[in-house]
């Protein structure tokens, strides 16, 4: 699920295509912050609540255009590749 297409810069991305995620990352896209859910086989509140905990916690850092990646135990915060 993404808010709006890359290279636009009012909303974030919210990611679970790592092919996606990818291509944003390693190819230096223009993006307003990228939120990757790694949860295979997670249902949908376990989502919800990770995605909660997110805009809670590092709302700061996803709306400077960060790159969250969230996995079942953590939530790291991987960094803002440089725009080519």
């Amino acid at each position: 699920m993404s808010s709006q297409s890359p290279g636009q810069k009012s909303a974030f991305s919210w990611l679970q295509d790592r092919d996606f995620g990818d291509l944003i990352f390693h190819q230096g896209l223009e993006h307003a912050g990228v939120l990757f859910f790694r949860l295979p086989g997670a249902d949908l509140k376990t989502k919800v609540d990770h995605l909660n905990t997110v805009l809670t916690d590092h709302a700061d850092e996803l709306s400077a255009g960060e790159f969250l990646v969230v996995t079942a135990g953590q939530i790291r915060v991987a960094g803002r590749p440089p725009i080519k």
